[in-house]
């Protein structure tokens, strides 16, 4: 036979993979999608696009970033940068968006640190009303929820001290 691997695949032929679910993204609210469809049983696929990005992949200063970034003019036709770049920043005529593009989603555009506002923020009239209309109930009830499920930890004070760059 002519061009006859000499090594079997060990992967499944694509025609037999099958999920139930696919979960697109891996950010912090797609994971947890993810993490209560395989609680309860179901075969996922979880697809992110970009790769995965491990500690001394990234930019060690704020001036190194843009070598790590595309930008997409949106609709205009044109972009920077490589589809496999850390952020991927999109840029039309009245929005701007940042994003991560890799395995950890919106934890690579804010370094996976969490802080929480002070409850003026939220009376800023750029905030849907829908957002400033219970800032008590989303300072409280929504906010331990969202600690509850993803464990948030502060920065030992044993560690040393992090650097501002």
């Amino acid at each position: 036979v002519k061009n006859k691997p000499l090594f079997h695949r060990i992967s499944s032929p694509h025609s037999l993979i099958k999920y139930y679910v696919v979960v697109i993204g891996s950010g912090y609210g797609t994971s947890i999608a993810a993490s209560r469809c395989s609680r309860a049983g179901q075969s996922e696929c979880v697809l992110e696009r970009g790769k995965e990005w491990l500690l001394g992949d990234f930019p060690e200063t704020f001036r190194k970033a843009p070598e790590h970034a595309q930008v997409n003019f949106g609709g205009k036709g044109r972009k920077l940068g490589q589809p496999s770049d850390l952020h991927e920043l999109i840029v039309t005529d009245d929005l701007a968006v940042v994003q991560g593009c890799g395995l950890g989603g919106g934890s690579l555009v804010n370094a996976n640190v969490g802080l929480e506002a002070e409850p003026g923020v939220f009376q800023d009239p750029a905030w849907l009303e829908e957002l400033r209309y219970d800032v008590d109930q989303l300072l409280t009830i929504d906010q331990q929820h969202f600690v509850d499920i993803i464990k948030p930890t502060p920065y030992p004070d044993n560690y040393p001290p992090l650097k501002k760059t």
